[in-house]
This record gives structure tokens, C-alpha cells and sequence, in this order.
């Protein structure tokens, strides 16, 4: 059986620009993007990495300003309120006093938030500064991260200095968002905090550039591979491994095979072009290993004698092509 590739699947987008428009947020560029050649059929360097200036306007709030005054209060768990309070009571206490308005908080584990508060929660715009060093800036929304925002993980997260730049929902990073780290950069998809539709992802440690769609931080899906070596893969991928059918190219020995993928190797029915000559073979493949060449079957008595020396001269190369 013969594997017909399809070349009609979707073309994924190239992130030129970036624009919320969600409770009126803007994400603004001020970097340079990074161009590509127009002859080029698979993206090698990734056009959403660069400076971001965070201009944002969170959820319009109104305070009652009769009401308000502006204050100073400890709490008995060594925290420190300074800023604007909403109170009716001539007796200010921790109990009956509710924060409403930009204020900052300095907690006893040394973490700080300095922002705005509505009924006593974190709401609107403000920065927390965690204990590890993390800092969010961007909106909150009764108490959790919500809207668009920035955030720096500190040494307690497995890449300290890793940032995060987008939309949340709910306190998880969830929408369009960009993350760079010193193994990695991302632009793309975000759901429940994890890469999840359609992204870009450089890895730093073998310069490998991936564009397609993402599951639960994993390839998954439909997408294109470049490698740092020059080897390419476009197809399907499963929890991070090539699997189903694609299309791979080794540079280095100039052959192409196109056909069915299972855990990362060859499998099923596939096909060898060599770039030389245009040679090709059909065949079927087991865990990476070519087990039947289908052009045994279809040689014609007027050139065995030539087919046999071609494959007799590729021998060593085809056992060589590996994903």
C-alpha cells in the first residue's frame, strides 16, 4: 500500500502582531520582528519573541469616594496596610474595615502587593512580589490573576528567571500569551495554564523551532519540526513524538521519506525519495526498520539489472535515514 501525503493541511499563523482585545487590553511591541524569506516553506526562527510593554486598562471599578480614607493599619498577623480603606464605622478594626481602592500590603513573610482593592481583594491593576522572588503585574480580578499580565518566577519555579507575558483567566495563564525561559521560548495558545492550540516553540538546546498545535505543554496534533542540523519533519504528532503520517527529511544524506510514523520511528507504509537522483522506494517499515522494499515486487526484466545496482549503491544510506 501506497501512502498518498496530503498537503492540504492548514497553514498556521505567523504572529506579526499582537493586539487584546479583551476589557480593553493592548500588548504593545516595541521590539523588531524578526523577518523570514518569502521562498521559504517551513518558518525556521519564530516572529512573537521580543519586548513587550504591558498597557493595560483592568476592569473599570467604582469606589464609593464619601466613604473612603486614606490610612495606615498593622493586622494582628504582622501585615501592614497602607492606602485607602472603605468604612462606615467611627472605630476602625481589621474586622470591619474593608480595603477599597489603591493600597499596598506588606505581608510578615516579607511578599508585597501594591495595587488596587475592591472589597477588600486584589482588583484591578497591581504588582505582587512573592518571597521567592516571583513578581506579577498586570490585572486581578477578586483576588486571582485575571486579564493581561506579566509574570517572573523566582527560585522556587524549575526555571528561575523564566517570564510569562499574556491573558489569565481565573488565576491560570489561559489565552494567547508568550514564555521564554533559558531552555525554551513560546508563543501561542495558553488553557488552564499549560501550552494547549495552536503555537511556536524554539527549543534553545538544539536550536529546534516547532509550529503547530499543542496539548498539555506536548506536540500534539498536526505540526511542522525544524532542526538546528537542517533535518525537517511536517505531520502528525502524538504527546510529543512523531506519529501517524508525515513527511521527514534528512539533510545530511539528502533523502526524504514520507509515510507512517509510531512512536518517534518509521512504521507502516512509507516511501524513499533520494534528492540525487530522484530514486525512489516504496516500502513498509516496523519500528524504524524497513521490512519489505515494494519495488522488488515491480521490477521489469529490461532494468533489474539497474535498479539493483542503485540499491545496492544505497544500501548504507537507507539504513542511515533515521528520524
Amino acid at each position: 500500500m501506497r501512502l498518498a501525503f496530503n498537503h492540504d493541511k492548514p497553514n498556521f499563523l505567523r504572529f506579526t502582531a499582537l493586539l487584546f482585545i479583551a476589557t480593553q487590553q493592548t500588548l504593545v511591541r516595541t521590539g523588531e520582528t524578526v523577518m523570514e524569506s518569502e521562498e521559504e516553506e517551513v518558518v525556521k526562527k519564530p516572529k512573537c519573541f521580543t519586548n513587550y510593554t504591558l498597557v493595560a486598562e483592568c476592569d473599570n471599578v467604582m469606589y464609593e469616594a464619601v466613604d473612603l480614607l486614606l490610612t495606615k493599619f498593622p493586622y494582628t498577623n504582622g501585615a501592614i496596610y497602607e492606602g485607602y480603606i472603605n468604612t462606615n464605622d467611627e472605630y476602625i478594626n481589621e474586622k470591619t474595615h474593608v480595603l477599597s481602592g489603591r493600597g499596598t500590603i506588606s505581608f510578615k513573610s516579607g511578599a508585597t502587593y501594591q495595587g488596587y482593592f475592591l472589597n477588600s481583594k486584589r482588583h484591578g491593576w497591581g504588582t505582587h512580589t512573592y518571597v521567592d522572588g516571583s513578581v506579577y503585574t498586570g490585572c486581578w480580578r477578586e483576588d486571582l490573576k485575571h486579564g493581561l499580565g506579566s509574570y517572573t518566577y523566582g527560585s522556587e519555579h524549575v526555571h528561575p528567571g523564566a517570564q510569562y507575558v499574556g491573558q489569565w483567566a481565573a488565576g491560570d495563564k489561559h489565552g494567547y500569551g508568550e514564555y521564554f525561559s533559558e531552555q525554551l521560548q513560546y508563543c501561542g495558545d495558553f488553557s488552564g495554564g499549560v501550552f494547549q492550540g495552536m503555537g511556536q516553540l524554539l527549543r534553545h538546546r538544539d536550536e529546534a523551532f516547532y509550529e503547530g498545535s499543542f496539548h498539555n505543554n506536548d506536540f500534539s496534533g498536526y505540526g511542522s519540526m525544524v532542526y538546528g542540523n537542517g533535518n525537517t519533519y511536517v505531520g502528525d504528532w502524538v504527546r510529543g513524538e512523531k506519529s501517524g503520517s508525515g513527511r521527514f527529511f534528512d539533510a545530511a544524506a539528502g533523502v526524504t521519506y514520507t509515510g507512517g510514523w509510531r512512536g518517534d520511528v518509521m512504521h507502516g507504509a512509507g516511501r524513499l525519495v533520494f534528492a540525487e537522483d530522484g530514486f525512489e522506494m516504496p516500502g513498509e517499515w516496523v519500528a524504524g526498520s524497513i521490512v519489505r522494499d515494494n519495488d522488488n515486487d515491480n521490477d521489469n526484466d529490461n532494468d533489474n539489472d539497474n535498479d539493483n545496482d542503485r540499491k545496492d549503491r544505497r544500501g548504507s544510506e537507507r539504513s542511515q535515514t533515521k528520524a
